[in-house]
């Protein structure tokens, strides 16, 4: 499934392609240069994937740790930083959090700018972005809050998604409407991608089975949050606009 994600959202891009795999126990991360296509044919890929997986059939075992297998990916088109520089690719590491971004963010000069104490690592405009948000959480302001608050900073477009090593959680948020989703209905499924026909593809190769339809593809608005408990894969969805 992770695979055919890759590959059907090269359209987005085929300048760098990443990946962060969340086990409960670690967020692994791998990212380089080049197409979505070679990228998941690369043995560092599948070395990182199985080995995460291999760590996920661990954490069965022992109670301790969240028992999730949750994956994020992105493919590039570059508009911020070269992608040779592989800090510049996504997704993006911060302390206690890994996200990606679609979208441009035009005035991250003057987010840098009002926020000097934070420091600047890479060229990319997701960057600080995710940083505000982090500290807006660490600060304990609440989620709704605190996306309303970085938003209503922000010029440009952002849809992310986060994990946070602190929380068992998976958030996604759009000022656009650019995020597209589907789960089953046991909840042991949840994909999402920034395009309709991505999921689209998804469904008609019929590797999730045939019990999810097309009509079943929902839609983020622009100001919608998803924030998904990964230990009970409860799926809260919230709009911060208001």
């Amino acid at each position: 499934i992770i695979n055919k994600l890759f590959i059907f959202s090269q359209t987005r891009g085929s300048e760098a392609a990443g990946i962060a795999i969340n086990t409960g126990r670690s967020i692994d991360v791998y990212k380089k240069a080049g197409s979505p296509k070679d990228f998941v044919k690369s043995l560092e890929y599948k070395n990182l994937f199985n080995n995460s997986y291999k760590t996920y059939i661990q954490n069965k075992k022992n109670s301790k740790f969240t028992n999730t297998f949750s994956v994020i990916g992105h493919s590039r088109l570059v508009t911020n930083g070269y992608q040779s520089e592989n800090k510049n690719n996504q997704p993006v590491l911060i302390p206690g959090c890994v996200g990606i971004h679609n979208g441009i963010i035009t005035n991250h000069s003057e987010l840098w700018n009002a926020n000097k104490d934070l420091k600047k690592e890479t060229d990319l405009d997701t960057e600080i972005f995710l940083k505000i948000l982090k500290r807006k959480i660490d600060d304990g302001i609440n989620l709704k809050r605190s996306l309303k608050e970085i938003y209503s900073k922000t010029i440009g477009t952002a849809s992310i998604a986060m994990f946070f090593e602190k929380y068992s959680n998976l958030l996604l948020s759009t000022n656009t409407g650019s995020l597209f989703y589907i789960n089953n209905k046991e909840n042991s499924l949840f994909l999402f991608a920034s395009e309709r026909f991505i999921l689209k593809k998804i469904i008609a190769s019929n590797i999730i089975g045939n019990n999810i339809l097309e009509s079943e593809i929902k839609q983020l608005d622009a100001f919608e949050s998803i924030n998904i408990n990964l230990e009970n894969n409860k799926v809260d969805l919230f709009s911060f606009k208001e």
